[in-house]
């Protein structure tokens, strides 16, 4: 059978997963879109997680352990949002690595107005990062930024594209 997402890698182009979720890591979903469907990159932002936390019971218990601290609801948000994107840079970390740091990142859009400091970077998770709407990496040497696709969205290898 032929594989049209091994063709498109082969021709340059990264596919990209447009929507994260405890799930998807818990279960090894996340992986296995990497294996086997040539996933080399993650979008999200507040709608995909607001659907993914309120669709699922995989945020109980951290939900519960940061309520009984006390924790405010925009910052349990954030640290919620922060486990995910650090579980699936870790996911990523073999083809961030692989491609010289081409593919394997994990972008989120945040709220501009939120008064929570945005991601950033760290040495252990060099794929992660974002701030309101800007791509996870910035690099003098990438193009501007590119409309993406709704849903599983594919951009070439050296373009950088976030949700508008």
């Amino acid at each position: 059978m032929p594989d049209s997402l091994q063709d498109l890698t082969a021709a340059g182009v990264s596919t990209w997963l447009d929507d994260l979720s405890r799930q998807l890591l818990t279960t090894g979903a996340l992986h296995r879109l990497v294996e086997d469907r040539h996933v080399v990159g993650i979008t999200s932002n507040p709608t995909i997680f607001a659907n993914a936390i309120g669709g699922s019971d995989d945020y109980t218990d951290q939900i519960r352990e940061l309520g009984q601290r006390g924790t405010r609801t925009g910052e349990v948000l954030r640290l919620l949002t922060v486990a995910d994107v650090r579980g699936a840079c870790d996911v990523l970390r073999p083809v961030y690595d692989a491609t010289g740091s081409v593919d394997g990142r994990v972008s989120i859009e945040v709220d501009p107005a939120s008064p929570t400091t945005p991601l950033r970077r760290s040495p252990r998770h060099g794929s992660c990062g974002g701030s309101s709407t800007a791509p996870t990496y910035s690099s003098k040497s990438r193009p501007p930024r590119q409309a993406c696709p709704p849903s599983h969205s594919v951009w070439r290898k050296g373009s950088v594209s976030t949700s508008p």
